[in-house]
Parts: C-alpha cells; sequence; structure tokens
C-alpha cells in the first residue's frame, strides 16, 4: 500500500534501490550501536559519508559539466526516504546546497567550492538561524560590514544541522543597507580567523545541532554568493530544498515505524489472540498506512514540480506538512501498539517518537506552511489572505 513505484520513472528507481541496499547492509547493522548513545563515533559517521559520496548516493545532482549526472530532487528525496529508514540515517547528512551553489556560483566559487562538493572532498552546512530568528529573515541580526577591500562578518548563529565534517558553511547576514534586499550569503571557510563553534547541542536528544559565533570574520567581496540584495531568494530557494528533503526523512522514518507496528501486532498476543485481529487495532494501521502512501505520493509529486522548473512553493508546503504531520502520528501509533516497551529510551520506537516532532519544526514550521497553502488557495480562488 506504500508503494509509490508508478510515479518513478525507470532511471530514478535503480538509484532508490541502490539506496535501499545500502541502508540494508550499512546502517541496519549500527542500529544497536547507535541507538545505546542516540549517535556514532564521528570517525564512523565521516567513514559512512565517504561511502554514501562514492556509491553516488550523496551527490545524485552533480552536473554533468563536472562529471556526473543531473536528475534533480526526485532522486534525492528518493534517496533520503530510503536512509531514513534506518535510525542511523538520521546522522547523516547528505549534501543539501550542491543545488544551490549551482544556481548561484561564479565560476571561482564553482571551481574553490562546487567541483570539491560535487566529488565528495568538500561538504557544506547553511546557518541561518539565530537565537532570535529563524524563518523570519528579517530578524536576522548577523551583520556584513563593508570595510574597504572587506567585508566584516559578525554574529551568532544556532542550531546549524550538519556542521560535523563540513568544510564550508554557508552563512545568511545583513550587510550595511539595514533592509531586507542588504541580506546576503557568505561562503566561510571553516578555517577562516573569526569562526568558531559555540555550542553542541541535540535536539530531543536526537539530533545534533552546533551554534556558530562570527567576529570580525574577514571575506573579501568574492565569497559573497549570488550578489548584494540576492539573500532573501537565496534563503527561498534553500528552504525550499531543505523542506522537500525533510519531508522525504519523514516519509522514511514513518515507513519504518510502520513496520514496527506491524510486527508487534502480529507478534504480541492480547485477549486471545494476536493485537493484529481486534479491529480498532486494524483501523489505526489502516489510517496510518493510507496517510503515508498520501504522504510519498505527495512528495514524488512536489519533487517532479521543481524538477520541471515549476513554481512549486505551494506543492512543497502540502507535502512537508503532511510528511510531517504523518510521521508523528505513526511514531505515536507505534508506540501506544508497543505499550510500555515503545517507551523505553534507547528502542527504535522511542528514538522515532522523538525524532519525528522535528519535522514539525525543522526549517519552516507547519503553521507557516499552512499560510502558504492557504494563500495560494486563495490566489487561485480569486481571494486575499490579508
Amino acid at each position: 500500500m506504500t508503494s509509490v513505484e508508478l510515479q518513478i520513472p525507470e532511471s530514478d528507481k535503480a538509484l532508490q534501490e541502490k539506496a535501499r541496499q545500502f541502508m540494508t547492509r550499512h546502517l541496519l547493522p549500527l542500529e544497536s550501536q547507535f541507538l545505546a548513545g542516540a549517535s556514532l563515533p564521528d570517525d564512523s559517521v565521516k567513514t559512512l559519508r565517504a561511502m554514501l559520496a562514492a556509491a553516488g548516493l550523496d551527490r545524485p545532482q552533480i552536473p554533468g559539466s563536472l562529471g556526473g549526472r543531473c536528475p534533480g530532487f526526485l532522486s534525492q528525496c528518493l534517496v533520503q526516504d530510503e536512509l531514513s529508514y534506518s535510525v542511523v540515517g538520521t546522522e547523516l547528512c547528505l549534501e543539501e546546497n550542491l543545488q544551490l551553489l549551482r544556481q548561484h556560483a561564479t565560476v571561482a566559487q564553482e571551481e574553490r567550492f562546487v567541483r570539491p562538493m560535487a566529488h565528495g572532498k568538500l561538504h557544506s552546512c547553511f546557518a541561518l538561524t539565530e537565537p532570535d530568528a529563524g524563518s523570519d529573515i528579517q530578524s536576522i541580526r548577523a551583520t556584513a560590514v563593508h570595510c574597504g577591500s572587506y567585508y566584516s562578518l559578525s554574529g551568532y548563529k544556532a542550531y546549524v544541522r550538519g556542521l560535523s565534517g563540513a568544510g564550508v558553511v554557508l552563512v545568511v547576514a545583513r550587510t550595511d543597507t539595514g533592509d531586507e534586499q542588504g541580506l546576503t550569503v557568505w561562503l566561510v571557510d571553516r578555517n577562516d580567523p573569526g569562526l568558531r563553534v559555540a555550542a553542541d547541542r541535540r535536539l530531543l536528544s536526537v539530533e545534533r545541532v552546533f551554534d556558530l559565533a562570527l567576529s570580525d570574520c574577514r571575506l573579501p567581496p568574492e565569497r559573497m554568493l549570488g550578489g548584494p540584495g540576492q539573500g532573501p531568494a537565496i534563503v527561498a530557494s534553500r528552504l525550499r530544498s531543505a523542506e522537500i528533503f525533510s519531508a522525504a526523512r519523514c516519509n522514511g522514518m514513518a515507513r519504518r515505524c510502520l513496520d514496527l507496528a506491524l510486527q508487534q501486532v502480529q507478534r504480541r498476543c492480547a485477549f486471545g489472540g494476536p493485537l493484529s485481529q481486534l479491529q480498532i487495532v486494524q483501523h489505526q494501521l489502516a489510517e496510518r498506512a493510507t496517510e503515508l502512501h498520501a504522504a510519498r505520493l505527495l512528495v514524488v509529486a512536489a519533487a517532479s514540480h521543481l524538477d520541471s522548473g515549476q513554481q512549486a512553493d505551494a506543492q512543497v508546503a502540502v507535502a512537508k506538512t503532511h510528511a510531517a504531520e504523518t510521521a508523528r502520528r505513526v511514531a505515536d501509533t507505534t508506540v501506544q501498539l508497543h505499550g510500555a516497551q515503545g517507551c523505553v529510551v534507547g528502542t527504535a520506537p522511542e528514538f522515532l517518537y522523538r525524532s519525528s516532532r522535528l519535522g514539525l519544526i525543522a526549517n519552516v514550521p507547519t503553521e507557516l506552511h499552512r499560510v502558504q497553502i492557504a494563500e495560494a488557495i486563495l490566489d487561485r480562488l480569486g481571494g486575499s489572505a490579508g
């Protein structure tokens, strides 16, 4: 019921199967070790990321000019879905900035950053959120002050995902203009003076994130991505990509939760038989399976819209909202059907229950997505959301 193969081109099915085999062979065997500490050693993560790159799974968007294939967003969503079926997949951050850099990098930036990233020799992360600013980019306080031949970056970034192992950080800061159009994105090397890790945190004891402090980090104008005033458009593009990949990640977790629930209700007996014979349990499973099937189809549709170059903000908002909420409901049902066993720290149901909660907040909260969806509907009908 949860298969969406009929919606996927043959060229991408092979990549999906390759990701499934990688997950089965390399991630599932590490789950006991991972769940014992909710993480893996940094060296193990580095090795897995190298293996992903070598298998062509971490760089499915390599342009032909850089020696790779470029099937687009759908292929990366399929890979993310498959890897996220394993709890170990939550520790692996796929390279989500390559598409963005391909669109906005200069020739010099492409040689220094994009080409190494395309071949798995360089990883990146995106630093947007601040303690008092997230989806509302007008509240960003990090600054890039023009000082003659260079810009001086100062500010504080919070909850940066994927910093471990990243060699370049895309930092969003405000230039001298003082308005939204003054927002710019900068390519900051991890070794640049003035950049330091201020905190190492875990969200819900699941996802590892970092805080970054920038103090007079001096960069030449050539490190600006896309030029002055391009920050809002770049951030919007980055969030759009991050959200469709996040939706795929939610779907992978939801598939694992549903499988765990199915195994549990067939294994556990109560009231004279397995739980799977109880109609109320059957109804719960049917509802979760239906929601998951719809979530996967929505991701395929939204990713396909992006690949075709169509405007897809509303489609991405629908897919992310439904996928995140579905993952949360499936995880909740799975814990419920496991009873006290599903609440034990260090088990897959308990870990996925906590992890699924992050999908409702990550990148863009579902409340803002509902505003986007409403605006799209009203615009189509000639109404107004204001």
